[in-house]
């Protein structure tokens, strides 16, 4: 699966698709609803990569908005 790149406050960003889905149920196994991603800086390599999630398994078909707000979410996370 392709990666995409797409900007955040300032910099280039590339969301790298991992090929990983998780799913949460009780009593049966369910289909994945996120799938995880690895963010990284391609204007800053120094901010490191950081493991996030989306709503999709290619994030080539995200649009920029939903990347953005999946970053967020990691960044945050992120934090001490």
């Amino acid at each position: 699966m392709p990666s995409k790149v797409f900007q955040y406050e300032g910099d280039q960003w590339e969301a790298i698709p991992l090929g990983t889905g998780v799913g949460v149920a009780t009593g049966y196994v369910p289909e994945p609803d996120q799938w995880s991603v690895t963010f990284r800086c391609l204007s800053d390599l120094a901010k490191g990569d950081v493991k996030g999630y989306v709503r999709d398994s290619d994030p080539a078909r995200l649009d920029d908005d939903e990347l953005r707000r999946a970053l967020a979410r990691a960044l945050k996370r992120r934090k001490p």
